[in-house]
Parts: structure tokens; C-alpha cells; sequence
């Protein structure tokens, strides 16, 4: 782990009293552009984005290990600064059309159920596209929900 990515961990662990045998199961940023993944920060840090939508069939195309209930995820901004960590509280998965209105506002809450689902089916072509395998609308879905661990807003540290 570079640097900067194990000092946020670490002191992550220091301040939230997380036992030091816990382990940082991924980095990732949002967004495509610098403007998304501003926005995509903002919506974690004030706790509007609380769920993240993968496919199930890119992860298992590329052999990856699927977001479990448990994992910590630290998320960097555009650059690659660490910002915040997020921890996995449940997982669901279903077809791309049959998304949980609930779910699709957790992750994209600026965005209504047709404007939701036309930006996922984008993003899955372009994996498809991407990792060769053949796109359609009822791919899986797995929709993780994450909960911010840190930083801790104050009222939560209160």
C-alpha cells in the first residue's frame, strides 16, 4: 500500500477504535471526469449516496472477488488523495431492469428511475464492450449498500 493510502488507514484504525486486524478490502474512486467524482465525494461526505451498483458479470468476466458484507473500501478523489472509507452493510442482487427504486436513489439520488436506468445500461455496454461479454438489459445487478465509517461526521461522534 503507498504512503498516503496506509497513513488514512492507519489513521482511520487510530481514530475510530477499529481493531488493527481489520482489513482494507479495495481503493476506488466514482466518477469518469473530475466534476463526477467531486460530486460523487459530495454525495458520500453529506451521506446521500449510500449504495453502489456493480456487474455482476464484468467481476466474474475478470475473475474478481464481488464487494461482501464486511468489506471497507477507501475511496480517493479524481487524483488519487484519499478521502473517505466506506464499509459494506448489505449486498443485493438482481436483473438490471428489476432494481429496487429504493436502491437506484441510494446511488444516484440526483437521478430519476429512467435517467437511473439509462446510465447503468450505458455504463454495462461499455463494460461489455470493454471486457467481451455480450450486453443485455436483464444482466445482474449487484447493488451494494455502504455505510461512511470515516471520516465520522460530528453529530454521529457525539
Amino acid at each position: 500500500m503507498d504512503n498516503i493510502y496506509g497513513d488514512f488507514w492507519e489513521t482511520f484504525l487510530e481514530e475510530t477504535n477499529t481493531p488493527e486486524t481489520t482489513v482494507l478490502t479495495g481503493c476506488t474512486y466514482f466518477g469518469a471526469s473530475e466534476e463526477e467524482s467531486v460530486q460523487a465525494l459530495e454525495q458520500l461526505l453529506r451521506g446521500d449516496k449510500t449504495a453502489v451498483g456493480h456487474c455482476v458479470t464484468a467481476y466474474v468476466t475478470l475473475r474478481q472477488r464481488m464487494p461482501r458484507i464486511g468489506d471497507y473500501t477507501m475511496v480517493a478523489d479524481f487524483y488519487g488523495n484519499p478521502c473517505c472509507i466506506l464499509k459494506t452493510v448489505d449486498v443485493t442482487i438482481v436483473p438490471l431492469t428489476g432494481t429496487p427504486e429504493d436502491l437506484r436513489r441510494q446511488e444516484y439520488p440526483e437521478l430519476d428511475a429512467d435517467a437511473w436506468l439509462d446510465r447503468k445500461q450505458q455504463e454495462f455496454r461499455d463494460l461489455a464492450r470493454q471486457h467481451g461479454f455480450r450486453y443485455h438489459p436483464e444482466l445482474p445487478i449487484l447493488m451494494e449498500t455502504v455505510q461512511r465509517v470515516y471520516p465520522v461526521r460530528k453529530q454521529e461522534a457525539i
